[in-house]
């Protein structure tokens, strides 16, 4: 080009090659990619085809809101102290229309290639207990119905599953609470049940309505039938009321949508309108049904709203409208699944209705785990991740964001009905009556056992325990004493039993021991060998494992290092080698994959 003149020598020694910038899926953005992948399985339900969309020439208009697509990116920003294995979810929809309006699959498709609001799973968690709600509105039972919300409980019926015997088995029943047996709410309202998300109070309540019924509003809902594979996704089973149900984000997106527009069921969908040019080649139709009648949802709305005035989600309950301090209506529920697997909070203004969701999940040995605190949240001291800590944190903070400039919108009015008279006068009436009051005899040998199984004798004789702690040198949980014991009592009486907390229990210097250090990776006979020489008990399971040989450990629980008492079982997970055929690497319903992997 100098001999040419058509630059100068300084020119060319000045030239540079332009820097190579390294591709991504996706795009510049490392988010988008999750969209696409949905937007190209929508298309594909209408007949247009991943050949199609990648040769180029249609022009498509998606649902997608900017604003709040990038509110759903920040807001759902973890820690840098977050466990790297913890995966956060979030989708947001018009309920007028169905129209998903944000959708957060992930940080990066190309690390992590399954959409943790579309086709990962996990447990529902108390997000369920709405469900049996309506459920029990239906058949005309008030908010102001009353319900034995003590903890612990046995309730006919309530069973778990038994690994080792291979079958259900009666399960002691706790409230979220002080453990080992949770808070107790003595004849609750339905209403502050819900509020303050009473396991015992709901599980009576699902018994009375009938888990059935549960599953059926649950389906109704917007929460799907079954799986990719045809498996049932909600049980009938008592249990169904905690979410034991493992769903989609989108699925209780979904359904909490259905609420926010009063009983309208809609489609969610991410496509608008797709053209070929001038050719207009797809326009989305969809209409909403009415699956629920409007008092029943007015009614659910209102009971939700004081989750968030009164319970576990009051975070949500501090946004307002567009002048900045007029409250803006807020109803939701947050959900914990055993042992902080994986923790949610839904809910709604009438205008959008959103799910933050999120789970830890390692996939070396194939298990969902207990949610590490991070934050603010491990400062605190917390063992696990809740449904009221950081997802309505960070709801709260992406519907701020979401509905900046939105107006106001009142939640349809619902007068609750008064809450009933009480049945018995506080003074003893001197007029003849030719009703007879149903008596009951509280059992005579009652102190001494277990809180457990007096709780579980009162609630069989119909009366509701009111559990107060007490310090004590007995064991915890030992009834110290039951009042009016040995006497007749009202039928539905609240009596009133102490219950040592151990409080002044001298307790025995346990002897422990450290989990050996180095047993990751080693050959599972010698792992074994140090746990026993360190007085503890190896416990082996198999799981397939891609990067650790056939026959080594692929992880310890607990880990190395742990501190514990001599005799604990550890758990060794132990290589069975690559897993043969197609091996899943996530906990999706439908296995990932498709135009972008």
């Amino acid at each position: 080009m100098v001999q040419q003149g058509a630059i100068t020598a300084d020119d060319r020694a000045a030239a540079q090659f332009p820097k190579l910038k390294k591709y991504t899926q996706g795009g510049s953005d490392p988010q988008s990619a999750y969209l696409l992948q949905e937007v190209a399985k929508e298309l594909a339900r209408q007949d247009i085809t991943e050949d199609q969309l990648t040769s180029g020439g249609l022009t498509i208009t998606t649902t997608i809101d900017s604003k709040m697509q990038a509110a759903a990116a920040e807001s759902m920003k973890l820690p840098e102290d977050a466990d790297p294995r913890i995966r956060a979810s979030l989708t947001s929809i018009d309920p007028a229309t169905g129209a998903i309006k944000a959708l957060y699959g992930g940080p990066d498709y190309s690390k992590y290639p399954t959409n943790a609001a579309t086709q990962d799973i996990a447990q529902a968690g108390s997000t369920f207990k709405p469900f049996t709600l309506v459920a029990a509105l239906e058949k005309n039972i008030s908010l102001y119905s009353r319900w034995d919300g003590t903890s612990p409980q046995e309730i006919e019926g309530y069973t778990n599953w038994n690994d080792q015997t291979q079958e259900e088995e009666q399960a002691t029943l706790t409230n979220f609470g002080t453990p080992p047996y949770g808070e107790s709410y003595p004849n609750v309202t339905l209403l502050d049940a819900t509020a303050n998300s009473v396991n015992t109070a709901y599980v009576h309540l699902n018994k009375e309505v009938g888990p059935e019924n549960t599953k059926d509003v649950a389906t109704r809902a917007g929460i799907p039938e079954t799986d990719s594979k045809g498996n049932q996704i909600v049980g009938s089973n008592l249990a169904n009321v905690l979410g034991t149900a493992s769903v989609h984000n989108l699925d209780i997106a979904h359904a909490y949508s259905t609420f926010a527009a009063q009983g309208r069921r809609t489609t969610p969908h991410l496509v608008q309108e797709v053209k070929d040019g001038e050719l207009t080649r797809y326009v989305w139709s969809g209409t909403a049904e009415e699956e629920f009648d409007p008092e029943v949802m007015a009614a659910t709305t209102y009971a939700l709203q004081g989750v968030v005035k009164n319970g576990s989600g009051e975070p949500a309950s501090h946004l307002v409208g567009p002048d900045g301090y007029t409250e803006r209506p807020v109803a939701g529920k947050t959900g914990t699944s055993n042992s902080n697997r994986s923790a949610w909070f839904a809910g709604y203004v009438p205008q959008l209705a959103t799910v933050v969701g999120m789970y830890q999940y390692d996939l070396e040995s194939g298990q969902y785990m207990q949610i590490a605190p991070f934050g603010e949240w491990k400062e605190m001291g917390l063992a696990g991740i809740t449904g009221g800590s950081w997802p309505v944190t960070a709801w709260a903070d992406y519907m701020s964001r979401a509905t900046e400039g939105m107006d106001v919108v009142e939640f349809p009015d619902y007068q609750p009905p008064a809450p009933p008279e009480p049945t018995h006068s506080p003074s003893p009436s001197t007029s003849p009556s030719t009703e007879t009051e149903e008596m009951v005899m509280v059992p005579a040998n009652l102190t001494g056992q277990s809180i457990i199984d007096v709780a579980s004798a009162l609630a069989g004789l119909g009366l509701v325990t009111e559990q107060v702690d007490v310090d004590s040198d007995q064991e915890v949980g030992v009834v110290l004493s039951v009042a009016n014991e040995g006497q007749e009592v009202p039928a539905g009486s609240t009596i009133r039993v102490e219950v040592s907390n151990g409080a002044l229990v001298e307790e025995e210097e346990e002897e422990t021991t450290q989990v050996p250090w180095g047993l990751t990776n080693q050959d599972q006979g010698d792992a074994a060998a140090q746990l026993e020489s360190a007085g503890l008990t190896p416990v082996v399971q198999e799981a397939p494992s891609d990067s650790v040989p056939e026959g080594r450990v692929i992880s310890v629980d607990p880990g190395e290092g742990s501190e514990v008492p001599v005799g604990s079982e550890v758990v060794l997970v132990v290589s069975t080698g690559p897993e043969e055929g197609d091996p899943s690497d996530d906990p999706s319903d439908d296995g990932g994959g498709g135009i972008f992997g």
